[in-house]
This record gives structure tokens, sequence and C-alpha cells, in this order.
């Protein structure tokens, strides 16, 4: 059950699992986004319907998740609000100090926007987004763990009713994604080599006049013109630096 800090494997996600918070606590039916080894099965309320044993434990015994104290919601209604974080995962989230900065330059398109949360981790953009005035946010993330903490840190935050978390790993997910959204976070690993292969492929997923905010390395230069997009501004900040991408014109 989200929220509780112990987990019954029953309700564990896993690879390949669509887990949607349409109420807090509750987790609806949907189909497999990805998964790599046996046929699709489809998550719901009572976990997947292969035999017992059958599926690998995503969650290791003894892994728990924690409050995270250094990971808090920087603005909007839930300022302060303390992010779950899963113990046992390495994660690189955004700093506080460039997500107060991402989102003062983005401003008034936060307001009502459709947001879309690539590589999630612990969700600190998305959830920053929805507390910031967003409509409704999309995470996407391919840790087990780090999809039980989004939930936790959704139903924190009081979010869960505008939130979909899906599990999947890219750039082969963004398949299964629908719609388009006015916000799109793109936070992968910095060594990460699909990083641009991801990029171009969110042209179909950006609505008119939307914005990718992509977070990358300090040294690396990311494309100015990737297909269908082009390169707009770039901030440095330290050894992060964040890349803002929008339509190209005349497309």
């Amino acid at each position: 059950m989200v929220g509780q800090r112990g987990h019954n494997r029953r309700h564990r996600p896993r690879v390949g699992a669509v887990v949607h918070t349409g109420r807090a606590g509750h987790v609806h039916r949907f189909p497999d986004l990805e998964r790599r080894r046996g046929p699709l099965r489809e998550f719901g309320r009572r976990g997947c319907s292969a035999p017992a044993g059958r599926f690998h434990n995503p969650i290791p015994h003894g892994r728990q998740l924690m409050a995270g104290k250094g990971v808090r919601i920087a603005g909007g209604s839930a300022r302060g609000v303390p992010l779950v974080e899963p113990r046992g995962v390495r994660l690189r989230p955004t700093s506080g100090l460039v997500r107060e900065a991402v989102f003062n330059i983005l401003a008034s398109a936060v307001g009502g926007a459709r947001v879309l949360d690539l590589y999630a981790g612990t969700g600190a953009l998305g959830i920053e987004a929805l507390s910031r005035g967003a409509s409704h946010a999309t995470f996407l993330e391919g840790e087990a763990a780090c999809v039980e903490a989004i939930l936790q840190s959704l139903a924190r935050a009081g979010f869960s009713a505008q939130a979909t978390v899906l599990r999947g790993r890219l750039p082969a997910a963004l398949d299964r994604i629908e719609g388009t959204f006015d916000l799109i976070f793109m936070d992968p690993p910095y060594d990460d080599q699909s990083k641009e292969e991801v990029l171009v492929r969110l042209s179909r997923l950006l609505a008119p006049g939307g914005r990718i905010v992509f977070e990358h390395g300090s040294r690396y230069n990311p494309p100015v013109r990737p297909e269908g997009l082009q390169l707009l501004d770039r901030r440095t900040y330290g050894d992060t630096a964040v890349a803002f991408y929008g339509h190209l014109e005349g497309e």
C-alpha cells in the first residue's frame, strides 16, 4: 500500500508495469509498458498474473524507502514537503538551486501544463511542476524502488490524483507514451549513451509552444538542432547545465 514503509510482495511494481494513481493509495489496471524477459503481463491491484515465484523480486529484501533529508519541493503549494528516496539506489536528483532556477525561467509556462518527467528518479521535477500549478504529470522511471518512492511522494504532497507513474526503460518505453505534453523534463545519467536518441524522439510528444528541459553535464555540448527541435537557451550551474528546446520554426 502506498505510504507504508513495509511492502507486500504482491503490490511491488514489476518491469513493464504501468501504475496510475487516480486516487491516493489506489492502483488501476493498465497494460504493460515494457518487459525484458518472458511474455507481456498485466499489473493490477493484486500484482502480476504469473504464478508465485516466477518473477524476480525487483526490491531486494531489506531495502526500504526513506524520507529524503535533502530533497524537498522548492516552491508552490507543497513547498518544503520532503520527497521519499529509495535506499540502495544511486541517484543524482536535481539540486534545489537548479530546480528553482529552471522554474523561474519557465515561469508562467508551468501553470495548467501537462508534464512528462523522464528518468524521473525521485520525481522531483514533475512533483515540483505540480506544486507550481501544472495540471497533470506523467513520470517514467526504470527502477521499481524509485517508482514506489514517487508514488509515496505524490501521496505525501497531495498530488496522487494528478499523476500517472510508468515503469519502463528508455528509449524503448517512448513508443507506448501517447498524447502531447507542454513541458518535458529529461534528466538522464550523464554517461547515458542513448540520451540524444531520446531527445530526437521527443519531438512528436511536445505540444505546440511546449518546452523540453534537458539537464546534462556542463562539459557536454547538446545538439543545436536535433530532428524537429531547436536549442532555445542553455544555462550552466557549476557542473550541471540545462538546455531548453522547442519545436523547429516552421514545423
